[in-house]
């Protein structure tokens, strides 16, 4: 890291600048850098009279103590100021420091979202002044040495692969220029991939810190985004001259510098630790002149008051204030002899009080985790996989209640019923699956502690207390009644009821109270109200004087934007719902600001932010996003966070009201009448032929095409979404471009999801996307239609089903022959032939059994080698199982490596899937759908009898019936008729695929980054393996085309046998 400093004028010109290194050493650089003004002040003959003196960076404080600095400024705010002096339409600020990396945007000069990097150094200015060290080049020499030099492709994801990679190519014999080149490319994919949030970025782009002086770094950057990227003649002092720039707008009247000469004194420094209070503060002082300048205080004392100081300044707590509302009054006996522990976790914490209250109500003690601080790291070793922090931590809390209770109450939370049942108000994805995952830390055992009763679903209250008196009749042997469950059921309610009155009420009496800005947190409860959880964010706001609330003391009143109603009301997550209504009401307030708090790796906020960012655009008003990561630290959360007060406080005073905007409708259509459809082209042997079927129907249906280049240019929309979203848009408005189409006459066709997961947003989003991208593309639009093609036609329907089983038999068939095939490429051609005739059958143009009988004939030409594979099964996210530029050619890279695939058509997965889909539509309501579709697939399963004798010939396997109970299979994993989504479904997959191909030697997950049920089933792996005998495998594609597949070579080469002979055996020999 570095130390700078500046010497600016009144009329804003800098005289001079300076530049050190820190070297871990902050005070000593401090004071190299007064000496060094101090020598050109001698040299130069010079005084400069100090009128104001400020400090920013990670040292601010306690430098600022030392100098006597006038203001301390975050840097955020000074690198804004800096820019917005030197290009008022800065957008975008790219800073990369020696340590630390930050990626700014802003609106009408205010910041308005800000991220900093986590403690990886792989995209930061020391990894490149290390690779220069390695080659012997000078930093002064590396920007000339790599202009214009190609290089190879290293890792962008770490420094111990990105230095493996440069070892390699020098190995091979690449330059040093040329690895070089490519460690530059990888800091810029790795802050890009990391850092920044590439769908954030804007038009006017500045480059800043010393790193921005490498021209080379700077053209990776620009050839990357497409953009011009500005930097500045002080872009290596910019945070330094953002504080000069603030002291010039603040005219300061009398200055505290303590003078240059600090230099020529000794400054000692020492550590100790506060023991006033249990935050157990680490300070580090320093003494001048007598003076003892402390820095690392939580609270609100100096180093000379020897006792707890509060440092809320706002006049308003909300937690406490929250506390007092929800307590409950202490009940002195209880009859039960067992206690039930309460998570404070996840879905559980906002209900806390709720089920203490109900729990109370039937003489049950009850023990909360609320005081856990470290449940985090505690549930990371125990999840078995990388979930958000709020799902990890769960974890944690569950096993500590398990040592603390003997009995652990987590309920299924799936949704809150609605009184308009098209409107959905489901809980995330983790939680619906959360109460399955954390019964497994009960070791396994049959009568498990941990209760897990449905009670919020679409049932109705009666079914909920049913469902409680279950529970509680078996743990209490019989002693209790349905009437006692009900009682105090109904006694919860009303305290439930009463104290979101009293929160709501509490709001508006506080803003009739005079102040400045306010603030609202938005999000979820778990995340923005949990001390354990919310990084101090809710103390650090009101130590600076800003009354904070949460938005369920914000009642929503009638939105004054039609189009963003309508969107709120097809989001199916509950607190993304919930954002966007608090955001339009505070939009709508004046002297009210959002803070959107999201945790890091959740994918239903990443779509919220994304229209929470739109909303507070539409009234041009300033707001925050905080995203919480897992790290311990608070210091980066307030230097946002001071940064937004400061631009909430600007806007404020500058007297500007709430104009409202019109909001971007981002509906998809509803009609595909006279438009060109362009259709996905996720698998290529089963979309050819629909697009045929539904040339066939009259409409002019074009699809898709794949590149590489698309699946890297979508990366830059994502800003945490599902990939397949951002690659289908990229592909939609690359395929308009190539073939000069009129946006406004092209309509993209996207399934139409009901089931947990983003699905149903994926059509909002691409509009969204093609909104931010404009050049005439905001004009096409996106149609939602049935996955069954019903919307379009019987026959459509029909012809649709059989264009999936046809392509996926005919995958199946590839798989079962090209690995061991004696003419190589033989299968590939047959396959290409089959494809065609295919089309032309859909088409209309030729029988479909006639073309299979070619296909027949074709496959039984092929000679073949009798040897005997490892069979490798691979199921996963739809898109990116059968996508082979998304998968990076999985199945052929699995026949290389010596295995034969296992491949799942969609009409066999329909079959496998089909009951609890039929049951629970039939829950829902969803009576006419239900039967319809139940009638329509038994007439397929009947037709189809027709075409699959042709594979049976090939195959020579039998056809495969799908009875077995999938309410038995599901609860091996403690899945319920309730749940739904791929997580569900990939357990019933691997039973089948296990039951008909019992010698199957490896199960592969396939994913795209962000994919909620893919962290599920792997969080599920362990327990799979223990009931399979197979190991499983999860590989993530992120889009960065690195070696991914490679995970799974050792499987095959060393197969498990005795699981294989175990299971076969069981099987009965087959």
């Amino acid at each position: 890291t570095s130390t700078k400093a500046v010497v600016m004028d009144r009329d804003k010109r800098v005289l001079a600048g300076f530049y050190t290194s820190t070297s871990g050493r902050p005070v000593d650089a401090m004071c190299s850098l007064c000496e060094a003004i101090d020598d050109l002040m001698q040299r130069k003959n010079i005084t400069f009279n100090v009128i104001g003196s400020g400090t920013t960076g990670s040292g601010r404080k306690l430098i600022g103590g030392i100098v006597g600095a006038d203001i301390v400024l975050d840097e955020i705010t000074a690198h804004a100021r800096a820019a917005t002096e030197l290009n008022p339409d800065v957008d975008t600020i790219i800073e990369i420091g020696g340590q630390d990396s930050k990626f700014t945007t802003l609106s009408k000069g205010r910041v308005n979202f800000s991220v900093m990097n986590a403690v990886c150094a792989a995209g930061t200015g020391s990894f490149i002044e290390e690779q220069a060290r390695k080659m012997d080049c000078p930093l002064s020499e590396y920007s000339q040495r790599t202009q214009g030099i190609r290089s190879p492709i290293s890792s962008d994801r770490c420094t111990v692969f990105m230095e493996r990679d440069m070892n390699h190519y020098l190995c091979n014999g690449y330059t040093s220029d040329e690895v070089l080149a490519s460690a530059l490319h990888s800091v810029c994919e790795n802050y890009l991939t990391k850092v920044a949030i590439e769908g954030s970025i804007g038009k006017t782009v500045f480059f800043q810190g010393a790193t921005a002086r490498n021209k080379a770094l700077v053209a990776a950057f620009e050839q990357r985004l497409e953009r011009p990227i500005l930097v500045s003649k002080f872009c290596h002092v910019t945070g330094a001259l953002g504080v000069a720039l603030q002291l010039a707008d603040d005219r300061i009247e009398t200055c505290r510098f303590c003078g240059l000469d600090l230099y020529k004194k000794k400054i000692p420094l020492r550590s100790e630790v506060c023991s006033l209070c249990s935050n157990n503060c680490k300070l580090t002082i320093a003494e001048v002149d007598g003076r003892s300048i402390a820095y690392g205080f939580l609270c609100g004392r100096d180093y000379d008051t020897g006792k707890y100081v509060n440092n809320n300044t706002s006049g308003f707590d909300l937690l406490k204030r929250r506390s007092k509302i929800e307590n409950l009054p202490r009940k002195s006996t209880y009859t039960r002899d067992f206690t039930i522990g309460i998570p404070s976790a996840l879905h559980l914490f906002e209900d806390q009080s709720f089920w203490k209250c109900f729990f109370d109500g039937v003489s049950v003690p009850t023990v909360f985790s609320s005081e856990l601080r470290d449940a985090h790291k505690t549930g990371k070793n125990l999840a078995g996989t990388e979930f958000c922090a709020p799902m990890t931590a769960l974890y944690g809390h569950v096993m500590h209640l398990l040592d603390k209770a003997d009995y652990v109450f987590v309920p299924y939370y799936f949704e809150d019923r609605q009184k308009n049942k098209d409107i959905r108000c489901q809980y995330c994805y983790y939680t619906q699956f959360a109460p399955s995952l954390v019964k497994a830390l009960d070791d396994g055992r049959k009568n498990t502690r941990v209760l897990t009763p449905v009670v919020n679903y679409l049932y109705n209250r009666l079914h909920t207390k049913y469902q409680l008196y279950k529970m509680l009749k078996r743990i209490t042997r019989g002693d209790v009644t349905l009437m006692d469950v009900s009682s105090a059921f109904d006694k919860a309610v009303k305290h439930k009821e009463s104290c979101m009155k009293e929160l709501q009420d509490c709001y508006v009496q506080e803003m009739k109270r005079p102040g400045n800005v306010s603030v609202v947190l938005l999000g979820r409860p778990y995340t923005v109200l949990s001390r354990s959880m919310n990084k101090a964010i809710v103390d650090i706001f009101a130590a600076k004087g800003v009354r904070v609330f949460f938005q369920d003391m914000v009642e929503s009143r009638e939105g004054e934007m039609p189009s963003l109603e309508r969107l709120i009301d097809d989001i199916p997550w509950k607190f993304a719902s919930r954002i966007l209504q608090t955001a339009q009401e505070v939009g709508q307030t004046d002297g009210v600001y959002p803070v959107l708090v999201t945790s890091f790796r959740c994918s239903p906020d990443s779509f919220a932010a994304d229209y929470f960012k739109k909303v507070m655009n539409s009234y041009d008003k300033p707001y925050l996003i905080l995203q919480l990561d897992e790290h311990d630290s608070s210091v980066g959360y307030e230097t946002r966070i001071e940064a937004a007060i400061r631009s909430f406080s600007n806007h404020f005073t500058s007297q500007e009201h709430a104009v409202v905007k019109d909001f971007p409708s981002i509906m998809p259509s509803s009609s595909l009448s006279g438009k060109t459809v362009l259709f996905p082209n996720w698998d290529p042997f089963s979309c050819r032929s629909i697009v045929a079927s539904l040339q066939r129907e009259g409409l002019d249906v074009r699809l898709l095409e794949e590149q590489h280049t698309s699946i890297a240019r979508s990366l830059q929309y994502n800003t945490g979404q599902c990939i397949p979203i951002n690659i289908m848009a990229q592909e939609y408005i690359d395929y308009i471009e190539k073939y000069s189409l009129d946006p406004g006459q092209c309509i993209l066709w996207m399934a139409n999801g009901q089931i947990a997961c983003n699905l149903k947003l994926i059509p909002h989003h691409i509009k969204s996307i093609l909104n931010s991208y404009g050049r005439g593309m905001e004009k096409a639009q996106v149609y939602q239609g049935n996955i069954s093609f019903m919307d379009i036609s019987l026959r459509a329907a029909i012809n649709a089903y059989f264009a999936f089983m046809f392509g996926g038999m005919l995958r199946r068939l590839v798989c079962r022959i090209r690995p061991y095939e004696v003419e190589k490429g033989s299968t590939e051609t047959a396959s290409a032939d089959c494809l065609r005739l295919f089309a032309e059958a859909f088409a209309g143009r030729m029988s479909k059994e006639d073309a299979l009988r070619i296909m027949v004939h074709d496959f039984e030409n092929i000679p073949v080698k009798k040897e005997t594979r490892p069979k490798v099964a691979i199921f996963g996210d739809l898109y990116v199982r059968d996508n082979d530029l998304a998968n990076q050619d999985l199945i052929r890279f699995v026949e290389e490596s010596g295995g034969e695939v296992i491949t799942t058509p969609y009409s066999t997965y329909a079959k496998m899937i089909a009951g609890p889909y039929f049951r629970k539509w039939f829950t829902e309501g969803k009576y006419l759908h239900t039967f319809s579709t139940k009638a329509l697939f038994s007439t397929l399963n009947t037709l189809e009898k027709r075409y699959y004798k042709y594979f049976q010939l090939l195959l020579d396997e039998p056809d495969h019936v799908f009875d077995d109970s999938s309410e038995e299979i599901l609860a091996r994993y403690s899945i319920i008729n309730e749940h739904t989504g791929e997580s569900m479904d990939n357990i019933l997959k691997i039973h089948y695929i296990k039951k008909f191909y019992p010698d199957v030697a490896l199960f592969v997950q396939t994913s795209p980054a962000f994919c909620c049920p893919s962290l599920v089933t792997q969080a599920m792996a362990r327990h799979i393996e223990s009931i399979t005998g197979v190991p499983i495998v999860n590989i993530t594609y992120d889009g960065t085309f690195g070696d991914k597949n490679n995970v799974i070579i050792p499987y095959l080469a060393y197969p498990r046998k005795t699981a294989i002979s175990t299971e076969t055996e069981k099987a009965g020999g087959i």
